[in-house]
């Protein structure tokens, strides 16, 4: 993301999430107030899986934008029931 919020690297997001929240709904809103910085990481991208005590769960997945080669887009995959797109790279890696 480029949103002009902070930056913060995908493992210190986790430490973050893992030390602070406790619901789906509050990790979710937590990433959104960061820039995932993925800087210096090649063309790899991130997909967080989340699950909490309420059964609800999310994929969080940094995609790239057109023409571009730093992933800089949250998409968010939320739900008690989701079925994952067949397009989404998440949805490939279940798959096998």
């Amino acid at each position: 993301q480029n949103n002009g919020f902070k930056k913060i690297s995908p493992t210190v997001a986790i430490r973050l999430l893992l030390d602070r929240v406790s619901t789906v709904k509050q990790a979710i809103d937590t990433l959104r107030h960061y820039d995932m910085n993925m800087k210096g990481n090649g063309r790899s991208n991130y997909h967080f899986f989340m699950a909490d005590a309420t059964g609800d769960f999310a994929v969080i997945e940094y995609t790239f934008p057109k023409n571009e080669s730093i992933p800089r887009i949250m998409e968010v995959f939320q739900g008690k029931v989701y079925s994952i797109t067949a397009k989404s790279p998440v949805a490939s890696a279940i798959r096998k």
